[in-house]
C-alpha cells in the first residue's frame, strides 16, 4: 500500500509539470515592438516594464495580474514587457514566469542599442527607471506614463479613470 501511494505521488510529480504548458515569450527589439505598441482599434493597452531583478517590479506583479482578470471580457490587453539582460532570459526570465505561473502575456525587450537611446521612444518622460507603465488608447495614442511602482487599489483606480475616460471619447 504504501509502495503504491508512493508511485502516485511520483507519477503525479512526473506528470504535473507537463500537463503545464510554459508560456512562449517573444523577444523583440525596440524595431520590432514599436509598432505593437500603437495599434489602431478600440483595445486599451497597457504595458508594464519590469525586470526579475526588480523587487518594485516583482512586488506589483501580483496587482497586473489582478487587473487583468477584473476586466477580462473587455477591451484591454495587459503585457509585461522584461526589461531582463538579453543573456538572462532563459536562465532567470522563463524559470521566473514558470515558477510564478504568469498568466498575463509575456514580452522580453533586448534593445540591441547602447545608451538606451530608445527609451524616450517609449515615453519622453521616461528617465528609465523601473517599474513604468505605458497605457496607449483607441488607434493607438500613447495616453498615459508612468514611472513608479503600483499598490493594486491605485493600479485599479487608474486604469479604471482611464477605461471611463476612452468610453466617453
Amino acid at each position: 500500500m504504501k509502495n503504491t501511494i508512493w508511485g502516485l505521488l511520483a507519477l503525479l510529480l512526473w506528470i504535473n509539470p507537463l500537463a503545464m504548458k510554459a508560456q512562449e515569450i517573444p523577444t523583440y527589439t525596440m524595431e520590432t515592438l514599436e509598432p505593437l505598441l500603437t495599434q489602431e482599434d478600440d483595445t486599451i493597452r497597457v504595458f508594464n516594464f519590469w525586470a526579475t531583478w526588480c523587487k518594485p517590479c516583482v512586488k506589483e506583479l501580483p496587482a497586473f495580474e489582478a487587473l487583468e482578470a477584473h476586466f477580462a471580457g473587455k477591451p484591454f490587453k495587459l503585457v509585461l514587457i522584461s526589461l531582463d539582460f538579453p543573456q538572462a532570459k532563459e536562465s532567470s526570465l522563463i524559470p521566473f514566469v514558470e515558477r510564478r505561473q504568469l498568466k498575463p502575456e509575456v514580452w522580453h525587450l533586448d534593445p540591441q542599442m547602447k545608451d538606451n537611446v530608445w527609451i524616450p521612444k517609449i515615453s519622453e518622460a521616461w528617465t528609465g527607471s523601473i517599474p513604468a507603465t505605458l497605457v496607449t488608447a483607441r488607434g493607438g495614442d500613447l495616453y498615459e506614463f508612468k514611472e513608479q511602482s503600483f499598490e493594486q487599489e491605485a493600479l485599479f483606480e487608474w486604469i479604471e479613470s482611464i477605461m471611463e475616460a476612452e468610453m466617453t471619447r
